[in-house]
């Protein structure tokens, strides 16, 4: 009798490797490495590198909300201080003034913190002697889209923030992001910036672009037409399936055809 043989089995194992190499795919490590040396430079443990992280200075811009503390101590060229203006949030208008009762409209857009002080302050010091004001910004957004593990608009609660930082908000990026290729969209004077940053370049840190604006979009596309991981799981598992059934099928017939 002529032994049976396992060919039909060892089929479904090549296709189910085959499957799981196809929808799984594969990615080169150093495409997930931030920061890298890609200067062919001595590496950094043996010769530090310094890089000289460009300058970013907040400013105040339309739509911004400013906590405002207004202090005073003697009201001395009236006979209560009623009539001072209160510590308040405030939104920046449009057109990049702060609105105040009495002493009227004061523009601070394109202003730092400590600029816009000094300015409200001596506005009010028109009025009032002895008054302290305090500028603070609550913050601004950034916007985080594709694959990132958490995309959605995020609010930075300080005056400056860098894109690894951002990213680390977004909850770091999936295991498919194309590092070498993000894109971060800028808008400034009704016009919109388009550009590319590879985040796996540590030349990345002495950038213009290395702190993010507000308002900043960043967008992270997946690298060619990979699956993460989980979802190449999922269709993996019902190739598999199919395949399965499909031999179970086969196997049938060959069982029940020399009923016939």
């Amino acid at each position: 009798m002529t032994p049976m043989t396992h060919t039909p089995m060892k089929g479904v194992v090549y296709c189910c490797v085959l499957l799981i190499l196809a929808f799984t795919g594969c990615i080169n490590p150093k495409k997930l490495i931030y920061l890298q040396n890609k200067q062919g430079n001595v590496p950094a443990t043996q010769n530090p590198e310094t890089f000289t992280i460009p300058s970013y200075t907040y400013k105040i811009r339309p739509k911004d909300v400013l906590n405002i503390q207004i202090i005073t101590y003697v009201s001395s060229k009236f006979s209560t201080d009623k009539f001072l203006p209160p510590s308040d949030k405030y939104v920046v208008s449009d057109t990049g003034t702060v609105a105040f009762s009495n002493i009227g409209a004061v523009h601070v857009a394109g202003l730092t913190n400590e600029e816009a002080s000094i300015r409200i302050q001596q506005r009010i010091n028109e009025v009032f002697d002895d008054v302290y004001v305090q500028v603070r910004s609550l913050g601004f957004t950034v916007t985080l889209l594709g694959e990132v593990q958490q995309p959605g608009t995020k609010q930075v609660e300080k005056d400056q923030i860098t894109i690894y930082e951002a990213i680390a908000l977004a909850g770091e990026l999936s295991d498919i992001a194309n590092r070498e290729k993000v894109r971060l969209i800028r808008q400034s004077n009704g016009k919109a910036q388009s550009i590319y940053l590879d985040l796996t370049n540590d030349k990345l840190l002495s950038s213009p672009y290395f702190f993010l604006e507000p308002g900043d979009i960043i967008y992270v596309q997946p690298i060619g037409k990979l699956k993460s991981r989980s979802v190449a799981s999922q269709d993996a598992t019902l190739y598999l399936l199919a395949v399965n059934s499909l031999f179970v099928i086969t196997n049938l017939i060959g069982i029940l055809r020399p009923i016939r």
